[in-house]
Formats: structure tokens, C-alpha cells, sequence
């Protein structure tokens, strides 16, 4: 029962835009496919699978943060499974003031979230 409501919630994500299947995401940035593999694999970008499918958070075209700070700290959360560098990024943490990291990167506290990033990260491997 959870997995079935969990699954409806993942696709309302798609279906709302704000998870991108690769080919938006290519599109929206305008890169290749080797180009989004590469960065891929470099942990610059990550995916979510939903049914065996890969998709894209849509901050990662949002324009609200500069991509290369958010590729930045993707790179620095490389190690965490892929829900939880989502989970990073939209979360609330005390440790960002009580707000998400995104809203943190969109007041250009970049400092502090590439330091709980970086810790999390760390916390993870070791």
C-alpha cells in the first residue's frame, strides 16, 4: 500500500515538472546526451529512478541558483544514494538556518551549504 502511494506521488512529481525526464533536461540546458552522461558520471548532476527510469530534479534548470554551484555541491554529495542528495537539497536543516539548502543557495549562502554538504557526505562514506 505505501509503495502504490509512493509510486502516484513520484509520477505527479513528473507529470508536475518537477523531476525531467533526460530529454528535458538536455533541452532545457542545451547539451547533448554525451555531455549529460559525463556530467552525470562526474556526480555533477544526479537522477532518481522511478520505475527504472532516470529523472532529473527541475532545480537543476530552475535559474534561481547558478548551475555551477549546484553541480558543485551534487559533486560534494556524490557518495549519498540518489533520494537523499534530493532529500539534501529540499529539506529543512537547522543547520542551514532552519531552511532548505536550496533557499539557502538562493540567498547565496553558498559557504554553509557546501559545509553541510561536505559533512553529510563524509558522514556517509565513513
Amino acid at each position: 500500500m505505501f509503495e502504490q502511494q509512493a509510486l502516484v506521488t513520484l509520477r505527479g512529481l513528473v507529470q508536475s515538472g518537477q523531476l525531467l525526464s533526460p530529454g528535458h533536461l538536455q533541452e532545457a540546458r542545451t547539451m547533448t546526451g554525451p555531455a549529460l552522461s559525463v556530467a552525470t558520471l562526474a556526480d555533477r548532476l544526479f537522477t532518481v529512478d522511478i520505475e527504472g527510469r532516470p529523472y532529473f530534479p527541475a532545480f537543476f534548470v530552475s535559474g534561481k541558483i547558478g548551475r555551477n554551484v549546484l553541480e558543485e555541491i551534487s559533486e560534494l554529495l556524490g557518495p549519498l544514494p540518489e533520494w537523499q542528495n534530493c532529500d539534501f537539497f529540499i529539506s529543512w536543516r537547522g543547520s542551514s538556518g532552519d531552511i532548505s539548502p536550496l533557499e539557502a543557495l538562493k540567498k547565496r549562502n553558498e559557504a554553509e551549504v557546501k559545509r553541510v554538504a561536505r559533512a553529510l557526505a563524509e558522514e556517509h562514506v565513513g
